[in-house]
């Protein structure tokens, strides 16, 4: 009957979910860090150049003690 097919749509949509946690969790897992997600909001693409030029690395993150002081650069 027509219900002989529901656990085979369950077996599918248990494989759809599973790939879709997987491309979440994985880059975290064995990367230590989250994937490119972060660059889908427009205002963040610009955070992650600053650390880049700051750091050398976008993942590297530190505080306002990576922006040099114009004062210091002035006395020079």
């Amino acid at each position: 009957m027509w219900f002989e097919i529901l656990p085979s749509i369950g077996v599918i949509f248990g494989a759809l979910c599973l790939g879709q946690a997987a491309t979440a969790f994985v880059p975290n897992m064995i990367l230590g860090r989250p994937g490119m997600k972060r660059l889908f909001h427009p205002y963040e693409f610009d955070n992650y150049l600053r650390d880049q030029q700051l750091t050398g690395s976008p993942y590297k993150l530190q505080g306002l003690e990576a922006i040099p002081d114009e004062v210091e650069a002035d006395k020079k």
